[in-house]
């Protein structure tokens, strides 16, 4: 390759540039950069957020069917979810009355301003709590899901609270309701802990895991599996041959 030659004018000086060198360079950047995301859990990387830090946390966790209109994100990830709210500002304080609202979308107040959700109203008819200052945080989430709710009242505790709200309604007890949320579908690991931690024997994770079929993410050595929803035949034809052993 022949090397090419630069002139500015305004300095009167000639530099020259190697186009091997460069694209050795370039070629050694490329693998320093891959060599190092095989040590970096990307899942951590939902801890850090601009909200809390240079902007106002957010009052509502982050949920958007229209990003385009709503000019807001659905995001699967926990960490990511809870570090832009408002409740990870800072912890609980000796003289705060801490309320979490859990819930659905008439919890986090689907085509309401912040002011007008269910956890605005209350912290405004309640300022004080046994002589402390009443803060209420709205950590609804527009899905219909007990395992979701669950979730995310598992990942809150966390924060101190000193009182949980959950509103629900006999939609979220559905089975079939708590393995079609994409939230639930892309944390099915944490679902797993918390089924072990508190010894539930209740059947919705099994039937869930059921549900699923694991999928390695491509790639070399790769620790990453996915979770693929089955069709609703072979959801039918798994548990009718289960039904079926169990006469």
């Amino acid at each position: 390759m022949k090397n090419i030659k630069f002139e500015m004018e305004d300095n009167e000086i000639n530099e020259t540039i190697s186009l091997p060198r460069l694209l050795i360079k370039t070629i050694m950047l490329v693998i320093t950069i891959v060599a190092l995301s095989s040590f970096i859990n990307f899942e951590s990387l939902g801890n850090f957020s601009l909200y809390n830090l240079i902007f106002d946390g957010r009052v509502r966790l982050p949920f958007g069917e229209n990003s385009a209109q709503s000019y807001n994100l659905t995001l699967n990830n926990l960490d990511a979810m809870f570090s832009s709210h408002i409740v990870s500002e800072q912890m609980a304080k000796d003289d705060e009355y801490r309320i979490f609202v859990i819930g659905d979308s008439s919890t986090w107040g689907i085509l309401l301003e912040p002011n007008e959700t269910l956890s605005s109203l209350i912290e405004a008819g309640l300022p004080q709590c046994k002589g402390l200052e009443v803060s209420v945080y709205n950590l609804g989430y527009p899905t219909l899901s007990l395992t979701k709710d669950v979730m995310i009242m598992e990942y809150a505790m966390r924060f101190d609270p000193d009182l949980i709200i959950w509103p629900l309604t006999l939609e979220s007890f559905p089975r079939d309701k708590q393995i079609s949320n994409p939230l639930v579908e892309h944390n099915i690991e944490r679902i797993r802990l918390i089924n072990n931690r508190f010894n539930l024997k209740g059947k919705i994770l099994s039937k869930m895991e059921n549900c699923f079929e694991l999928i390695p993410s491509q790639g070399i050595k790769s620790k990453i599996y996915q979770f693929k929803l089955l069709s609703n035949k072979k959801q039918n034809r798994y548990f009718k041959l289960k039904k079926q052993k169990n006469m």
